[in-house]
């Protein structure tokens, strides 16, 4: 069952912004997956926390 969270627009955009780093991310050469992989991956999760702590106050 959604929560009220996971009905908001911009909650299911940053969803899937995160879904579609997370795969572009698996395209990244071997020297970069540690660096800028690990930067981009937590980026892009930030943005859904942040939406939900938002939400949640």
């Amino acid at each position: 069952m959604a929560t009220g969270l996971e009905n908001l627009k911009i909650y299911q955009m940053a969803s899937d912004l995160e879904v579609r780093v997370y795969k572009l991310c698996k395209q990244f050469p071997e020297d970069e997956k540690y660096i800028s992989v690990s930067q981009l991956k937590l980026s892009a999760n930030s943005v859904t926390n942040n939406i939900a702590e938002a939400y949640n106050k």
